[in-house]
């Protein structure tokens, strides 16, 4: 199973390079990367330079050394293979372990459904979805009290106002 970890925007100079936007909250990670794959078809790439610029990651392949042979790649998805995603501490999860994930109340009513995350500097935000509505919860402990990865359930103490009151 593939694992994405960015998505290429747009390309970097002539010889070849992309500009990532980073699907972690640990850039550094592309460091430790050796190969990637890019898009549906998870084309085999491996670094051959990791650079950063202001929120995007910069990369250079082996593969490729001009900007004619990367232009298709654009908007496309960079992946891991799974078995190389590194551990994280304890409350710190994935994109994909969070997105989709079905989220209750304490007494377990459906609010919606993780559609996206934002990241703000204080904290994480989830975007949850429900009859067409967003809703955003800060992703702290005051409100998120368990996140069940397996079963794609996340438990949330929400305050008055959060949600549409009946």
């Amino acid at each position: 199973m593939y694992i994405k970890v960015g998505s290429i925007t747009n390309s970097h100079g002539i010889r070849g390079a992309v500009k990532v936007y980073p699907h972690t909250f640990d850039v550094e990670r592309f460091n430790e990367y050796e190969k990637l794959f890019i898009g549906d078809e998870k084309i085999k790439v491996h670094i051959k330079e990791v650079s950063f610029y202001k929120n995007l990651v910069i990369l250079t392949f082996e593969e490729f050394d001009d900007i004619n042979q990367i232009l298709k790649f654009k908007d496309q998805g960079l992946f891991i293979l799974e078995e190389e995603r590194k551990d994280l501490d304890e409350d710190i999860f994935y994109l994909d372990e969070i997105i989709n994930s079905k989220v209750v109340d304490l007494e377990n009513n459906y609010l919606g459904e993780v559609v996206e995350i934002i990241n703000n500097a204080a904290n994480d935000i989830y975007v949850i979805k429900k009859d067409g509505k967003n809703y955003y919860i800060p992703a702290v402990k005051e409100f998120i009290k368990n996140v069940d990865v397996d079963n794609k359930i996340i438990s949330i103490n929400p305050i008055k106002g959060m949600f549409d009151e009946n």
